[in-house]
């Protein structure tokens, strides 16, 4: 059992591989009580973690392994169970290759072989309908939208290039000159195809936010309209918590600035009797996406609720802030000051406000 104790002083590991040397560091992943000062820190490895370290030792120890195959883990595997090579491990679809090369996240040229030729002829049978898939089928399938979604995100963080933005008749000819196109256009086929091999009107992704960052994908590359389907679709959702709802209000003002439709997405979420958490969830979530004016209409509503509310008064101070709006800074911190006298830093914000009102230029901007 002593041979698995494992103390900070034995967690840098470093294997030679014929790409170079790789380090990293293995924590410990078990607790048992060992020494009385120790705390109830891990300070001991698991059966498995022995066992993948040795794999590794020596499949890389060329007396006993004169050619060392390449070492993967399947991406079912969970993280604690990877001995900490998180740093090391190559996206390549199915699988991360244990490369020596720390934070090379993908390699998108086998990516691309495997989304585009390996895996075609693996998605028999996902758009019908009639064939039953279990949850845990249906949860291994997001595997296979985060292989398309990670090669889609590589292109379109790339930097633009100078290709001529050409016009397809299909997707099939997307596919047949794929290396002929832009960044962006690349990144645009792999979500068509994610979409016409996984459906999602027939594999739906129960993940909200995921299918949303979908949408935004899409509209960043010319297609705004998949976003605005996808927050559609989503408000009509019943499954959903009130904070999730709520955010769908959010992000639709942080993608087309309607502020119409973005306060009746939030109505229809808070109803008719709002409790005060939730308007100021509401209020917060739509200060972040920029939706400043509306923000302040629920940061008011709770001070109709409590005017000493200390929370909403500091948000509101943000939009006022963030609109600019020093004579609203004023009169808000003016009625606070009269009701709390005491408060020090409210008077000092409060004298800031007067000497920018003025045009004291050497006073800093409010402060958060």
């Amino acid at each position: 059992l002593l041979s698995r104790y494992w103390p900070a002083e034995k967690q840098k590991v470093e294997v030679n591989t014929p790409q170079g040397k790789m380090s990293w560091t293995l924590p410990a992943t078990m607790y048992i009580p060992y020494k009385p000062d120790e705390g109830r820190q891990n300070n001991f490895l698991r059966v498995q973690d022995i066992m993948i370290l040795d794999l590794l030792k020596t499949n890389f120890d060329l007396a006993k392994t004169p050619n060392p195959r390449p070492v993967y883990f399947a991406v079912t595997v969970a993280n604690s169970n990877m001995i900490g090579l998180r740093s090391n491990l190559t996206f390549e679809g199915m699988l991360f290759h244990v490369n020596p090369k720390a934070n090379q996240n993908i390699d998108p040229q086998i990516l691309k072989k495997h989304l585009l030729e390996t895996y075609r002829g693996h998605f028999r049978g996902i758009g019908d309908p009639s064939v039953h898939y279990d949850d845990n089928v249906q949860k291994l399938l997001q595997n296979y939208r985060s292989a398309f979604l990670q090669l889609s995100y590589h292109y379109s963080s790339l930097p633009k290039d100078t290709l001529v933005h050409r016009q397809f008749e299909s997707l099939d000819d997307r596919l047949a000159h794929f290396d002929e196109q832009s960044n962006d256009q690349k990144a645009l086929t792999l979500l068509l195809l994610m979409d016409s091999e996984i459906p999602e009107s027939v594999r739906p992704i129960g993940n909200t936010d995921l299918s949303i960052q979908i949408g935004k994908m899409y509209s960043d590359l010319g297609k705004p309209d998949e976003l605005r389907r996808r927050l559609e679709l989503a408000t009509t959702r019943d499954d959903l918590t009130f904070e999730n709802r709520s955010r769908l209000a959010a992000y639709w003002y942080s993608s087309f600035r309607d502020s119409a439709r973005a306060e009746q997405i939030m109505k229809d979420v808070l109803g008719d009797n709002p409790t005060r958490d939730m308007l100021y969830t509401s209020a917060t979530q739509l200060f972040s996406a920029g939706a400043h004016a509306l923000a302040a209409r629920y940061f008011n509503k709770i001070l109709e609720m409590d005017p000493n509310d200390g929370q909403a008064i500091g948000g509101l101070m943000q939009v006022y802030e963030s609109l600019g709006d020093l004579q609203g800074s004023r009169a808000l911190l003016e009625n606070w000051v009269n009701k709390h006298p005491q408060d020090r830093g409210a008077k000092q914000r409060l004298d800031q406000v007067m000497k920018q009102i003025t045009g004291d230029t050497s006073t800093l901007r409010v402060q958060n």
